[in-house]
């Protein structure tokens, strides 16, 4: 995985909640998906019905931060002084989703995939 999750921060606030990625190797952002999802156990999580977050396709380099709100906003990307990026996207619901502690994201990583006819 070429990306990490640093930790979900201010869980239940609206249109504050986000989960903030680390970039470890040069990478396209189109090939992860976040999905919304919780703990049932400390080492499982539920799988179902849940929602997705496909990111964008855009090119980020190691030491770069990407920030995913729960909420609704303009997607942007902003050099800080080191020379790395910070990358903002916005998931657009409706409402908080990271309010309840067994609340988590996983981050899936895939190369290949197809669509239906």
């Amino acid at each position: 995985m070429k990306l990490q999750i640093v930790h979900i921060t201010d869980r239940g606030l609206p249109n504050q909640e986000r989960v903030q990625l680390s970039t470890l190797q040069e990478v396209n952002l189109a090939h992860y998906v976040a999905l919304l999802t919780r703990y049932l156990t400390p080492a499982g999580v539920a799988n179902g019905n849940l929602s997705a977050f496909w990111f964008p396709s855009t090119l980020v380099k190691p030491g770069d931060q990407i920030v995913l709100y729960s909420g609704s906003g303009t997607r942007t990307s902003k050099v800080e002084t080191n020379g790395s990026s910070t990358h903002l996207f916005y998931w657009g619901l409706p409402n908080v989703v990271w309010a309840d502690p067994s609340s988590c994201v996983v981050l899936i990583e895939g190369g290949n995939w197809v669509t239906s006819q």
